[in-house]
C-alpha cells in the first residue's frame, strides 16, 4: 500500500514537472499563404493561369517559427506556393525545383537521406 503511494506520487510529480516543459515547447504554426503574385520572387504563367512563388526564411524574425535553426545546419527553408487562377487541374508530383541564387549559383540537390 505504501510502495503504491509513492508510485502515484511520483507520478503526480513527474506531471507537474512535465507539464510548464510541455507548454514551453514551441508549436509550428504553418504560416498562411498569399497569392503567389503577391511574392517578390514569382513567375507567373499567363497561358496556363498559373503562378508559382517561393519565400525564403532568409532572416531571423522571418526564421523564427522553426524550432530548429535551419540555417546553422546550412539549410534555408522555403516556403513554396503555387496559385491556380485555371479551371485546370495541375500537379506539382513530378516537378524538380532549381535554386539559382542572386549571384547565379545554382544549388545542389539534396538526397532525401541527407535531409
Amino acid at each position: 500500500m505504501l510502495a503504491s503511494r509513492r508510485v502515484r506520487y511520483r507520478f503526480v510529480l513527474a506531471l507537474f514537472v512535465a507539464a510548464p516543459l510541455c507548454l514551453a515547447a514551441k508549436n509550428f504554426v504553418k504560416p498562411v499563404a498569399k497569392t503567389a503574385i503577391n511574392y517578390p520572387a514569382h513567375d507567373f504563367h499567363r497561358d496556363e493561369k498559373v503562378s508559382i512563388a517561393a519565400d525564403p526564411y532568409d532572416n531571423a524574425e522571418k526564421a523564427n517559427i522553426f524550432s530548429i535553426n535551419f540555417a546553422e545546419h546550412g539549410f534555408l527553408p522555403v516556403f513554396f506556393i503555387v496559385t491556380n487562377d485555371g479551371d485546370q487541374p495541375v500537379s506539382i508530383a513530378n516537378m524538380e525545383i532549381t535554386l539559382i541564387t542572386a549571384n547565379r549559383e545554382v544549388s545542389r540537390k539534396l538526397r532525401e537521406q541527407s535531409i
